[in-house]
């Protein structure tokens, strides 16, 4: 399901309400599911462990690849919780001359690329369109490893549970428990901020897209082990 929301969404057809609905139901569907942010995260810790060159494993890329492409079009606390972890990790980050090195090769035809845990979550956390989350873009327009920083202060606060959260497009906001579970509260006055798609038939009249529901179970506590 996480592939055919991956391929919808990459359509180069113009946005409908039918294209639109069929996603919505796919997303649904896998936030029903406990662990359906984690699966992805674990494939990468996986292909990472087992790789002898990250930079040129395939096999690793289209781990990331895949977690990226698909996490960034489910919105939930657990998707929030997953890639906040991955936001801690210090694992595979680049040193100035790394980087320049790294794209010195890329610029004359290498295939090699350099993904590490923290600069992949915080890509991923930017597409899912959390209200006000720190702006990732760098002073050139492009995201950054500098730019994680002040998203890791985003996220303790919002893993310590001082600071509760909310995706565009919902009328409810989430807080984070002392135990990785979390509490579901309804907004009053939720901003007009979701997305638009045409009608079908009706390009000139938008139609707002109602938010994927959340799971309403939640995974056990002690399957999350917080740092």
């Amino acid at each position: 399901m996480g592939k055919m929301i991956r391929q919808l969404k990459s359509l180069n057809y113009r946005e409908c309400a039918e294209r639109d609905e069929v996603i919505l139901r796919l997303q649904r569907t896998l936030l029903s599911h406990a662990g359906h942010a984690e699966y992805f995260s674990d494939q990468v810790s996986a292909a990472r462990k087992s790789s002898q060159n990250f930079l040129a494993d395939r096999e690793y890329h289209r781990a990331c690849e895949t977690l990226r492409d698909t996490l960034r079009y489910m919105p939930s606390p657990e998707t929030v919780q997953v890639l906040g972890g991955m936001l801690e990790s210090l694992e595979d980050i680049p040193t100035s001359e790394q980087t320049i090195e790294h794209l010195r090769a890329v610029a004359n035809g290498s295939d090699h690329k350099w993904f590490c845990p923290s600069r992949l979550a915080g890509q991923t956390l930017l597409a899912l369109e959390i209200r006000d989350f720190p702006d990732g873009s760098g002073r050139n327009g492009t995201f950054s490893g500098d730019d994680v920083s002040p998203m890791r202060i985003w996220w303790e606060s919002v893993k310590s549970g001082s600071k509760p959260f909310s995706f565009k497009g919902q009328d409810v906001e989430y807080r984070f428990k002392s135990d990785g579970t979390w509490e579901e509260m309804k907004l009053e006055n939720p901003p007009d901020d979701g997305p638009e798609v045409p009608e079908a038939g009706t390009a000139e009249r938008p139609a707002k897209r109602t938010a994927p529901a959340m799971p309403t179970q939640q995974a056990e506590p002690a399957s999350r082990v917080w740092p």
